[in-house]
């Protein structure tokens, strides 16, 4: 193509591009991802890419504040090195994220009935429905009884627990250290909800549209095909069963699935396939994101192995004014809590109300509290088996 003028073409490719994304859009995002990677650094560094942690070196050495300066200074720097793991994100961890970082109140309700709603699998109205005489903590599960379904209008079906399980493996999803962070934020008004007030289904409704139409996460949401509009308080249902149902190639059943999540089977199947206690264990610890092919998916919640005076204390200063019934619950809560301090400072922005309740002002408690979870967690997961099929899918690998 003689003649032509290849100078001006590579000039308007530049321009173009340059263009793509405005410098105060790039400032935006460059700010949001560094805030994520310093997230991710301290708390899911098997996220980042070996090179950029070798580029970033030891994150132990900084504070979140600095980590998140460093970072931003290093994507700089060097934009050859790709800082994150694509294929091992996962787009819950980063609306997790934000509301954990936000220390707004309403985030931190949000974030719990996201969580609990996702293990559940339930429609918002029996979400907003559940009462502290509905909970109770049986074995190693937190137990959710409905007192009505949309499949069961009549009342003629047994009342059934969901099973709620810890995830110590990954405290950012995780429905016990979730409600404990709620209790130790809000106060027992003396009602029997677990979120009391009106028009709840409103209130989530609009926090969660607020973090979704931010700028960085319209952006991504963008990037992936998808408006805000299109996400909603429906989604935690249908995505957790997806997830249940395609998320392994050792998946729960099709039946404790579609009994979980409320839905009639249809036929002579809602005669003939009914709960069983087993099959909901394992779609809850399936749901809980514990991983399927691991010895780790048996995994117990942070605990206390005896009921010390310590212990005692303690569930009394996090959650004054818990109704008697709860106070069970509320120790494997507080366990949770102290189990992930390490995590909850170095996660949590530092005006977070929770860092205003004891635990977090009373050093001494805390290290007490933290030695009796870990000998528990310590001495009693390592009697547990591996469930049948990691040990299948560890065979058919060797």
């Amino acid at each position: 193509m003689e003649g032509y003028d290849w100078v001006k073409l590579r000039s308007e490719v530049r321009e173009i591009r340059e263009n793509t994304v405005n410098p105060r859009s790039r400032t935006t995002y460059l700010n949001s991802y560094s805030r994520f990677l310093a997230w991710a650094a301290f708390n899911r560094q098997s996220y980042v890419s070996g090179g950029f942690i070798d580029t970033i070196g030891h994150v132990e050495d900084y504070t979140e504040q600095q980590l998140c300066a460093h970072v931003k200074q290093k994507l700089a720097q060097d934009r050859t090195t790709p800082p994150l793991d694509f294929d091992k994100l996962q787009a819950q961890d980063f609306v997790t994220w934000l509301m954990l970082a936000h220390p707004a109140k309403e985030m931190t309700f949000s974030h719990t009935y996201m969580v609990i709603a996702w293990n559940l699998m339930c429609r918002s109205s029996n979400a907003f429905g559940i009462r502290h005489s509905h909970m109770e903590w049986r074995g190693d599960a937190l137990q959710i009884y409905f007192a009505h379904m949309k499949n069961d209008q009549g009342g003629d079906r047994p009342r059934d627990p969901r099973h709620i399980y810890a995830n110590p493996l990954r405290p950012e999803i995780c429905p016990i250290l979730a409600l404990g962070i709620f209790w130790a934020c809000n106060d027992f008004d003396g009602t029997d909800l677990l979120f009391p007030g009106n028009n709840q289904y409103e209130r989530f409704r609009k926090s969660l549209q607020r973090i979704l139409t931010q700028q960085d996460v319209a952006a991504e949401l963008c990037r992936q095909g998808l408006k805000a509009t299109e996400l909603g308080t429906h989604s935690m249902r249908k995505g957790a069963a997806t997830f249940c149902s395609s998320g392994s190639t050792a998946c729960p059943s099709s039946t404790a699935v579609h009994l979980r999540a409320g839905w009639s089977l249809g036929g002579v199947q809602n005669t003939y396939l009914r709960y069983e206690a087993a099959g909901d264990m394992h779609v809850g610890r399936t749901v809980a994101g514990l991983p399927t092919e691991s010895s780790q998916f048996s995994i117990l919640a942070p605990h206390f192995e005896d009921h010390e005076e310590w212990v005692k204390t303690g569930v009394k200063l996090m959650f004054p004014g818990i109704p008697e019934r709860l106070e069970f619950v509320a120790e494997y809560c507080l366990a949770s809590l102290v189990y992930h301090y390490t995590y909850l400072k170095a996660t949590l922005s530092r005006e977070h109300q929770l860092f205003e309740t004891p635990l977090f002002q009373d050093t001494d408690l805390q290290h007490q509290l933290l030695n009796l979870a870990m000998e528990a967690m310590e001495a009693n997961n390592l009697e547990f088996a591996q469930p049948e099929y990691p040990r299948t899918y560890h065979y058919c690998v060797r």
